[in-house]
């Protein structure tokens, strides 16, 4: 960690006050820390699974739950976006044996979430910790959306990155 990242950590948890709390699934954004090469924040989704979805992961489907995280320079005459948005997908599906639902990340992390009722707590990156200053202010901006992939269209997208058979 670099001198000076708690403070800077300091900073975006205050810059945070403002954006906190998304709509429709209730969203927050908690905890932000400089972990290494990354600046990652710790959110948790409160409403994550309408009626709607519960039937989908109900009947052996899969979700996915994709959150666009922006992190913002705040300047006087115009914000600056410091980089672009990563975007962070999760797959949940639901074990039919203990009716756990399992949230995994691209790279390979594995949260294990009882039924539907309870909050859903994430790790998602948020930048790179060589693209902020401590001398700077910073806030997080973050988009979530959660729904189904027809499967046809995971075809498209297995062949568009790995080619067919």
């Amino acid at each position: 960690m670099r001198p000076g990242s708690a403070a800077l950590i300091g900073v975006l948890a205050v810059a945070l006050g403002a954006v906190s709390v998304g709509a429709d699934m209730g969203t927050q954004i908690g905890e932000i820390r400089a972990v290494g090469p990354t600046v990652s924040a710790a959110i948790t989704i409160n409403d994550a699974f309408p009626d709607k979805f519960k039937d989908v992961l109900q009947s052996g489907k899969t979700l996915h739950l994709r959150v666009q995280m922006e992190l913002w320079e705040d300047r006087p005459v115009w914000d600056r976006l410091v980089r672009p948005a990563i975007v962070t997908v999760f797959r949940i599906v639901r074990d039919p044996a203990t009716a756990h639902l399992a949230i995994s990340d691209a790279v390979g992390r594995v949260l294990s979430v009882n039924g539907y009722s309870q909050a859903v707590p994430l790790l998602v990156d948020a930048a790179p910790s060589d693209a902020v200053a401590d001398s700077s202010r910073y806030y997080l901006r973050m988009i979530a959306t959660i729904g189904t992939l027809p499967e046809r269209d995971i075809e498209r997208t297995g062949e568009a990155v790995f080619g067919r058979d």
